[in-house]
């Protein structure tokens, strides 16, 4: 067990941490911290894995007999799916930690990984639970209450075999998950349940909205230019009667059309002016000689 020591000589109080339940597919993640009292020592802490299931119990019960202030937390299945499960299990040592009834002068969890606990120091011990009596603490009581839940969904679920395997991965429980499929208490962001759920039903990944592009928003909002075409009615089939008489609904030549016209017109005015495209007038048609044949030859005549 490790011992501080205040200024004044006395014992520095230790906070041990630890969690129960990070693997499972099921049910929460429960973490557990404890004071232990110097006065009153307990005999059989260990790492709570290696204790049968009577031992665990036993401990427990001696731990909340014995120890100088303890929390038990958890970190629901949906904050392991918003925030991960390491997320969630940190989160959930904060908790317990804050939650404690005497604030102690330094905080040791087990593991590699440091909850975020800002106003006192923390230090992470690999195996804590096996070497540090406050680890292993924390670690009997987050176990023992966390399999007291799984034994009650074995209640409320039945079929998945949770008393049997506490929510973990186990042959039974996969077996069972492809035949039942999962429940409200199934981690639905572990693979395992996650390729058993329809797509509607696995948890949203969060997506930023996307900004719009300025230009684009300007260039919608300008209304579209009217054709001096469309405007005069050339395009309307259903034109008023007043565009109708002034002849606006009739088809436009082309240009190559209105320059072959302005030709022939000027060709027939030239014409007209010639008098070239006006009729002869009868008297100039019946002048003597003109429309009478010339006589015969007389007889004998060589060229006949």
């Amino acid at each position: 067990m490790t011992v501080m020591t205040t200024p004044s000589g006395g014992a520095a109080l230790i906070a041990g941490v630890d969690e129960a339940g990070r693997g499972p597919l099921a049910g929460p993640v429960f973490a557990a911290a404890v004071i232990l009292s110097p006065d009153r020592p307990i005999v059989g802490l260990r790492d709570s894995k290696k204790l049968t299931a009577r031992q665990r119990e036993r401990l427990a019960a001696e731990i909340r007999d014995k120890a100088l202030c303890l929390a038990i937390t958890t970190a629901s299945v949906e904050d392991i799916d918003r925030l991960n499960i390491l997320h969630a299990t940190l989160d959930a040592m904060r908790r317990a930690v804050e939650a404690l009834a005497v604030q102690p002068a330094r905080v040791l969890v087990d593991g590699n990984q440091r909850p975020p606990i800002a106003h006192l120091p923390v230090q992470t011990l690999i195996g804590g639970d096996d070497i540090e009596p406050a680890i292993a603490a924390a670690s009997i009581l987050a176990k023992t209450a966390r399999d007291a839940l799984m034994l009650d969904y074995a209640q409320r679920y039945p079929g998945y075999g949770f008393e049997k395997h506490k929510g973990y991965g186990t042959r039974l429980h996969l077996d069972a998950l492809r035949e039942l499929g999962p429940t409200v208490v199934h981690r639905r962001s572990f693979a395992p349940v996650a390729r058993l759920l329809p797509a509607a039903a696995k948890p949203p990944v969060p997506v930023p909205p996307r900004a719009q592009p300025a230009a684009q928003s300007l260039a919608q909002q300008r209304p579209k230019p009217v054709p001096q075409q469309a405007s005069l009615g050339f395009d309307n089939p259903s034109l008023p009667s007043e565009q109708a008489g002034l002849g606006l609904d009739k088809p436009q030549p082309s240009m190559k059309q209105a320059s072959l016209s302005l030709a022939r017109q000027s060709f027939l005015s030239a014409q007209t002016s010639l008098g070239f495209d006006e009729p002869s007038p009868p008297s100039a048609q019946a002048s003597p000689g003109f429309d009478e044949r010339p006589p015969a030859p007389p007889a004998g005549d060589p060229d006949r």
